[in-house]
């Protein structure tokens, strides 16, 4: 991943100046103004504040910023003509902001859906030490683990000491684990994300097949196959054909987890 919106955060003792929440909610709402206006110089300059304001954070996120963070670096993505970065940073804006949608028209609408939120997924993390963990500003012991997602952790007296953005391949940054109890969770939290993958494996393989089988008889109509006659049959046809593979590949990889889990 090479976006300079998700690059790796400073480590917080190399900031000068702490930023506050309200540095970054207006760092955030130049980039998105310099996007409607198409002005991409402004957008550049306002997605790198983002980033330099992430890194010296004193505040935690909440959903609603953290969704609007991922669609930034979605849209930068694309401007770096990385469409599979795109697709996995607004399916974590997704996530978080489920209604947000871009007009109909935007040529950014077929990436920001392209990702069915069926397939996400959470992975236990160990217990801190002391203080507690959150994730896209929700505080839990479990990271998405399917798109990226923006780590933040408090100490024992509610202070910020890191902010970082994560991929999924991303490990975590390192941290005191609490050593009464890090067994025990890890074992009693792989239990449970072994059982939740199972459910949410036979929710996408179930879909699949829904969408599999819906699509394959009308996908198999001559007007398809030998070439559709009017435009508004061509779309239809491509439709059809996309919730076909669509279909075939939710039973591949709810297939694949119910093999893994």
């Amino acid at each position: 991943m090479v976006l300079l919106l998700w690059a790796a955060t400073l480590a917080l003792g190399a900031c000068e100046e702490r930023r506050s929440y309200d540095d970054l909610v207006a760092a955030v709402a130049d980039a998105e103004s310099a996007y409607a206006d198409l002005d991409l110089t402004t957008f550049h300059d306002a997605s790198v504040q983002i980033t330099e304001t992430l890194a010296c954070l004193s505040d935690l996120l909440s959903p609603p910023l953290a969704a609007r963070i991922h669609r930034i670096a979605g849209l930068t993505a694309r401007m770096k003509e990385l469409p599979d970065d795109a697709r996995l940073a607004f399916v974590a804006a997704r996530s978080l902001d489920p209604r947000f949608r871009f007009p109909t028209e935007s040529p950014v609408t077929a990436d920001y859906l392209a990702i069915p939120l069926v397939v996400g997924r959470n992975t236990p993390v160990p217990v801190p030490q002391t203080g507690s963990l959150y994730f896209d500003g929700r505080q839990g012991l479990e990271r998405p683990a399917a798109w990226p997602t923006l780590f933040q952790r408090l100490d024992g007296d509610g202070s910020l000491v890191a902010t970082a953005v994560l991929w999924p391949e991303d490990p975590l940054p390192e941290y005191p684990v609490a050593p009464e109890t890090a067994g025990k969770k890890q074992r009693s939290g792989l239990s449970a994300g072994t059982i939740g993958w199972l459910a949410e494996s036979l929710v996408a393989t179930g879909v699949g097949v829904a969408m599999y089988s819906t699509a394959s008889g009308a996908w198999a109509d001559a007007r398809c196959q030998g070439g559709a006659a009017s435009q508004s049959a061509a779309d239809l046809c491509n439709s059809v054909r996309t919730r076909y593979l669509w279909g075939a590949a939710l039973m591949g990889v709810g297939g694949a987890g119910l093999v893994g889990a």
